[in-house]
């Protein structure tokens, strides 16, 4: 296989992660703006989602990998994962105060 070609894979496959993420959570605005009792009930199912996406993207970063015969696809999709699933422990860490927001405008 040609490197060109193993590159295009490693690169269609490292752009399909966020896609998995983004289907099972939700924004990383809305996680951040999430309330107290809200917070607490949704942290359950956004740690699955989490997991849960690791699991499909590393299957799929191994399905590459295999096909490619280059450890690049893998690679890349752990570095994606790890890049996403910190945004969204951050968001969950740190969220947004509404104070400010009652009269802002777009």
């Amino acid at each position: 296989m040609r490197n060109g070609t193993r590159l295009a894979i490693t690169v269609l496959t490292v752009a399909e992660v966020p896609n998995l993420y983004s289907g099972l959570l939700p924004s990383l605005w809305t996680i951040g703006h999430f309330s107290g009792r809200e917070r607490e009930e949704a942290l359950f199912w956004i740690r699955r989602g989490e997991i849960m996406g690791t699991v499909m993207a590393l299957a799929i970063g191994i399905a590459a990998a295999s096909i490619s015969q280059t450890n690049l696809p893998l690679v890349g999709t752990v570095v994606m994962a790890a890049f996403l699933v910190a945004n969204y422990e951050h968001a969950l860490r740190n969220p947004t105060s509404a104070v400010g927001w009652e009269g802002a405008t777009a």
